[in-house]
């Protein structure tokens, strides 16, 4: 089992011996205000919402022709009679019909790029992700019944509100803002959650997360809190792909802000694939996660590109080896995608696209040769170190008619490369519903064609040579960019409760009793007979035989919970010491004994503080 996140979401929290605080997101408006805040649930219905509703929608048809085939295979195998064997036999290809078209409309979905960009001058559109969809749990039952029998809590309604709260936050990151409040958003309920699952969380735990794979719509449940920040981390990095996709424009920095976004994408798919093993969801498994981190990268390539085309407008060379650059990222997202475990369950489309984009900028490459030689903007030098000699022979443009030839050479291979482009896309049903794809390509052939044509001479008759190869080359390579996990701090929602390090799931401990000690008038000025060591909250570690505390049934090694009705869980020692201290002559402390206790990390209960003897004198430090 995984623990994804386990690490960043105790870094992010808050320590452990802060004083209670009011519950994140709550404020004056009630626990359910920042979902008006952060979530996109009550906008007014955009496209990217009635995409998210059609995404609901099939993955609920989907569920439910699944469960229908279960059902049937099981009577297939319980009855023996030939005449129900035919009978289900024709639910079963029914069903597997049904899933069929089922699947066909989720990838029509997947393609459906047009929701999260506009059309943007000559670029071909980006490939957004959309979410991964869940369905609502009810925590009540479960948290209530584990406060009662771990925690010893007598009235679990007293948590009831942070409940609503952790309930309402799971909600909100369902539909989240295309922003960094979104981003934010999810990354609290992740950190929330790890909190939550030291808290509650073990291998008894009746709580099953189910989520809808994004690329197929088929459902997985799992009572791993692991697969639920998987779920939600994936979440964290299609919305980066979103507001990639919508960030980049026209602009430089548009085209900046749209590159980080992909690289940010890259490195959260990075990040799930090295911390969540064992996925139950194909989106989830590693294969899959590194053809989206390579895809990602791949895309925040293209924008490096434009950058390139805003910044040296003039400099085809440069411009040639940047979209060589690109083409060369896709063919490896190419690879990446027509393995078998990959290939099986993401949109033919995507491939479509992603051959597309191959040969696209590979196009791109030759046609900004063939503009530098035509335009005479370039030395011969140059040109041949553009040019890989290692594939083709390049020919030196040494004379006009040379240079001529050759700058025909690399156009007509664009525009030969730009009609294999539009071929792709009329093959792929989906994509010819991409409208804006198709009006790219075919601006670009139109252009390409066009210089061509003028490059072209009647009396001409040499046959046409196929041009080097461009040498892929960038100023900039992008690279996944960790999560900064960090980013968000959120509090302890079940704080009272206690420090975290000794009162989480992993430790047990007996029912709190109540330890009563008095002094009498004989009594008055002698010590309780019990000394106190730690901080938040302190321990009895020391118990004298025969004295107050040790008649009073004080055990060594309890743990202070209360004094005279009130919690002192994250009580630091010298203020302990001093409230026992004003009680005088009778105080009635609330304990618990240890039963099983994991060794704590690091924390300010572990530092050396000194060891006080009621009502004795502090010892020294050890």
């Amino acid at each position: 089992m995984s623990s994804i996140g386990d690490v960043e979401s105790g870094e992010s929290v808050e320590s452990d011996t802060e004083e209670p605080g009011e519950l994140h997101g709550t404020g004056e408006n009630g626990f359910g205000s920042f979902i008006r805040r952060k979530s996109s649930r009550n906008w007014a219905e955009t496209g990217r919402t009635k995409l998210q509703k059609e995404r609901q929608r099939l993955n609920s048809q989907i569920n439910r022709e699944i469960q229908i085939r279960a059902g049937a295979e099981r009577l297939f195998r319980a009855t023996n009679s030939r005449r129900h064997h035919e009978q289900i036999a024709a639910e079963l290809a029914l069903v597997n019909a049904n899933l069929q078209i089922l699947s066909e409309e989720m990838a029509e979905l997947n393609t459906n790029v047009q929701v999260y960009q506009t059309q943007s001058g000559e670029s071909v559109p980006m490939i957004p992700l959309g979410l991964k969809e869940t369905v609502d749990i009810d925590f009540s039952d479960a948290l209530n019944d584990f406060l009662r029998s771990h925690y010893h809590v007598n009235s679990p309604d007293d948590y009831d509100r942070p409940i609503a709260v952790f309930m309402s936050l799971r909600d909100a990151c369902r539909s989240p803002v295309r922003d960094d409040s979104g981003i934010a958003l999810l990354l609290e309920y992740v950190h929330t959650l790890s909190l939550l699952e030291r808290r509650f969380f073990t291998p008894a735990t009746d709580i099953r997360f189910l989520w809808y794979d994004s690329l197929s719509g088929r459902p997985c449940a799992q009572k791993s809190a692991a697969f639920e920040k998987a779920s939600m981390l994936f979440n964290v990095g299609a919305l980066q792909t979103q507001i990639g996709a919508r960030q980049r424009s026209l602009s430089i920095q548009g085209l900046s802000l749209a590159s980080v976004s992909f690289e940010k994408a890259a490195g959260i798919f990075q990040f799930i694939s090295a911390s969540f093993n064992n996925a139950p969801s194909t989106d989830l498994k590693p294969e899959t996660l590194r053809m989206l981190t390579s895809l990602m990268l791949a895309q925040s390539q293209e924008c490096v590109y434009e950058l390139s085309l805003l910044n040296d407008t003039d400099d085809h060379l440069l411009h040639a080896q940047e979209a060589a650059q690109v083409s060369k990222s896709f063919e490896a997202v190419h690879d990446s995608i027509s393995t078998p475990p990959v290939k099986r369950d993401v949109p033919y489309s995507w491939i479509s696209m992603i051959l597309v984009k191959l040969e696209f900028y590979k196009a791109k490459a030759h046609f900004h040769v063939g503009c530098a030689i035509a335009l005479d903007e370039v030395a011969k030098e140059d040109v041949a170190k553009c040019l890989d000699s290692s594939k083709s022979s390049p020919t030196t443009p040494n004379s006009s008619d040379t240079r001529r030839s050759l700058a025909r050479n690399h156009v007509r291979q664009a525009t030969l490369l730009l009609e294999e482009c539009i071929r792709i896309h009329k093959m792929c049903h989906l994509l010819r519903k991409v409208d804006m794809l198709l009006d790219v390509l075919q601006q670009a052939h139109d252009r390409s064609l066009d210089l061509y044509q003028k490059l072209e001479e009647e009396d001409n008759f040499a046959p046409s040579i196929t041009p080097a190869p461009v040498v892929p080359r960038s100023r900039r390579i992008p690279v996944p960019i960790a999560p900064d996990m960090n980013q968000v701090r959120v509090k302890d929602p079940f704080h009272n409760l206690g420090p975290l390090h000794l009162f989480c799931a992993a430790n047990s401990w007996t029912k709190p009793r109540d330890v009563t000690m008095s002094k009498g008038a004989v009594d008055a000025y002698s010590s309780f007979g019990f000394s106190v060591r730690g901080s938040a909250p302190v321990s009895v570690t020391e118990v004298e035989p025969n004295s107050i505390a040790a008649k009073a049934g004080l055990l060594k090694g309890d743990i202070v919970i209360a004094l005279n009705g009130e919690n002192t869980r994250w009580e630091v020692h010298e203020k302990m010491v001093e409230r026992m201290r004003q009680c005088g002559s009778e105080m009635v402390v609330t304990v618990v004994t240890p039963v099983s206790v994991q060794p704590p990390s690091t924390t300010l209960s572990q530092k050396e503080v000194p060891e006080t003897k009621l009502n004795g004198h502090a010892k020294k430090k050890k």
